[in-house]
């Protein structure tokens, strides 16, 4: 089993809520942005390799636009 890294993890300066608060949302990619609404991920992946997961799997912001509530439950690692 590959081990993951966490957000805790990850230095203060590339955690996405901490970048947020210092640059801005508008320097965030969308994978970014995502995983703060995530708030959390898995044991297997970190809420910014679900939210990339996301993106890559849905034809992005397109999907998320569209989709509905169960669709994104269905996800893997995306609860209520």
């Amino acid at each position: 089993m590959e081990y993951r890294g966490t957000m805790k993890e990850l230095p203060v300066d590339l955690r996405p809520r901490e970048r947020m608060l210092q640059v801005g949302c508008q320097a965030l990619s969308n994978g970014e942005l995502l995983a703060i609404l995530l708030r959390t991920g898995s044991h297997q992946e970190s809420a910014l390799e679900l939210a990339s997961r996301i993106l890559k799997q849905g034809n992005g912001l397109e999907f998320l636009a569209r989709a509905s509530l169960e669709e994104l439950t269905q996800i893997h690692g995306v609860g209520l």
